[in-house]
């Protein structure tokens, strides 16, 4: 993975992103991870949930899977900061300038503070 997103010039600041903003909102949306599990007995314990009426706590997980915006949001939101529909700023925008200016993809504090 390292020699393809370094072939194809990603920053490794943009990689980070990515991985930490899809890891835990696809595993939350996945209605056959463990995270399904686990959610879903946080939700059915809590008081009045039961009283809905959805059924089983797996039940109750499926239904609520609209309502975790989070998650959707950064799994739309990171495929259009990955295709460049989404503008970098900031510091994203300083590690790709890095990129484009001297070929580093991974920051190097050492040169940082000898400037």
């Amino acid at each position: 993975m390292r020699r393809l997103s370094d072939n194809h010039k990603i920053p490794r600041e943009a990689q980070s992103y990515i991985i930490d903003s899809t890891g835990a909102p696809v595993c939350a949306l996945l209605p056959f991870s463990t995270w399904a599990v686990f959610f879903a007995g946080l939700f059915y314990a809590e008081a009045g949930i039961p009283e809905l009426g959805y059924g089983s706590a797996i039940d109750t997980f499926y239904h609520i899977i609209p309502f975790t915006f989070y998650a959707i949001a950064a799994v739309i939101i990171v495929p259009l900061f990955a295709y460049g529909l989404i503008p970098k700023w900031g510091r994203m925008r300083k590690a790709y300038q890095r990129v484009n200016e001297t070929g580093q993809v991974y920051f190097d504090s050492r040169l940082a503070a000898a400037e």
